[in-house]
């Protein structure tokens, strides 16, 4: 599951660097695609369809910059993963 929080986060870290998400519609997976697009675009509509409750969380964290969403994440390190982020 870390594996997981660290692709999320380049997937957020290289969605920064691309105007408003071109490159997240290459992405395969549905919910890492979505992630991207919420990120990039700052648009939580994308958080909403992303299967995973954990990985929603996270994106909703992000996107309405709102740690309350981590506290919401099951996984431990998926968490603290994203507390760091506040």
């Amino acid at each position: 599951m870390k594996a997981v929080a660290v692709v999320i986060l380049s997937m957020y870290i290289a969605s920064l660097t691309h105007a408003a998400g071109d490159n997240c519609y290459q992405i395969q997976n549905q919910d890492a695609k979505n992630f991207c697009l919420a990120t990039a675009k700052n648009d939580n509509s994308y958080c909403y369809q992303i299967s995973k409750q954990d990985e929603k969380n996270m994106c909703l964290a992000v996107t309405k910059r709102d740690k309350s969403y981590c506290y919401q994440i099951s996984k431990q390190d998926e968490k603290n993963l994203c507390l760091g982020k506040f």
